[in-house]
């Protein structure tokens, strides 16, 4: 997926989140701000799944897990 329609794809899924809770009164807590993240985590993981893996050879999240596993072999 290109940028744009991952932006997209998170835009709906936060959409289809939402639309159960707009007929009551709406209070952002820490849960539910989870749940915001875990949406966006997980686009990015279906994306990176389905796509060039090397496109996020530089992701701040890559870089880390590359330096944890090689501090942490055994």
């Amino acid at each position: 997926m290109t940028n744009e329609e991952i932006k997209e794809q998170i835009q709906e899924d936060i959409i289809a989140y939402m639309n159960p809770l707009l007929d009551r009164e709406y209070e952002i807590t820490n849960d539910n701000i989870d749940d915001l993240c875990q949406i966006v985590v997980d686009c990015f993981a279906k994306d990176k799944k389905t796509n060039d893996s090397d496109r996020y050879f530089h992701h701040p999240e890559e870089v880390y897990n590359r330096a944890w596993m090689d501090a942490n072999k055994g």
